[in-house]
């Protein structure tokens, strides 16, 4: 597979729990691996989150939510945002 964005995230936004999965160079089966957290959905650790994610070098963000539950998540990414990550929301059904 062609490797379009050498390090991505992946998020997961719930009521309660959010999880992250980030892609990078590694040494998984096709040179990449896959580094999983969970955080509580409250913006301070949201927070953290987005920390984390800037210090992964991540570079792009696709999200995955429904409803209102993405706020706090995008404007912790936001306000972090000096890193330049991309976002794209998905939400399902449309």
């Amino acid at each position: 597979m062609q490797v379009v964005y050498e390090r991505c995230a992946a998020v997961d936004v719930g009521k309660d729990v959010i999880a992250v999965a980030v892609r990078c160079p590694g040494r998984g089966p096709d040179g990449r691996v896959t580094v999983t957290r969970t955080y509580k959905a409250f913006y301070g650790v949201l927070r953290e989150m987005a920390r984390w994610l800037a210090s992964e070098g991540v570079t792009q963000v696709a999200m995955e939510a429904t409803g209102v539950y993405p706020m706090p998540a995008c404007h912790a990414l936001v306000e972090h945002g000096g890193s330049g990550a991309g976002a794209g929301l998905a939400t399902p059904g449309t």
